[in-house]
């Protein structure tokens, strides 16, 4: 797609190297917006809550704002103390989320940036 390949766009490859040829080169086989690769490789959304920094309301705050994205992504919550002990929380079905969809700005004016992560497959084994 002509759009996708502008020099300004974000995108992600799948792709192959080529070693046949004296300077290897790759093989593109799909090309995809940051949307569609958030869409479509994203595995689990973490969300992260600090006990000395989150109030509690904050929780259902949290809440409301995954349920208005439901879909099939499982979200994690990690929540820590002020000794750095941490639990690691899986959330009810119904708190899935459509990667595309999650209001990812509300999340982070609420909690602050970086304690919300998309995860994907592991990229290291080229498999992923």
């Amino acid at each position: 797609n002509q759009q996708q390949l502008r020099e300004e766009n974000i995108c992600f490859v799948r792709a192959t190297v080529d070693r046949s040829r004296e300077n290897p080169s790759l093989i593109i086989s799909r090309i995809m917006t940051l949307e569609q690769a958030q869409k479509e490789l994203t595995q689990s959304l973490v969300i992260r809550m600090s006990s000395g920094v989150h109030q509690v309301e904050a929780v259902s705050t949290v809440a409301g704002i995954l349920q208005r994205s439901r879909g099939r992504c499982p979200v994690f919550l990690v929540v820590s103390d002020r000794r750095g002990r941490r639990a690691f929380l899986r959330l009810g079905p119904e708190f899935a989320v459509d990667p595309g969809r999650v209001a990812v700005g509300q999340l982070e004016e609420l909690l602050g940036p970086g304690q919300v992560e998309f995860n994907g497959p592991n990229p290291a084994n080229g498999k992923g």
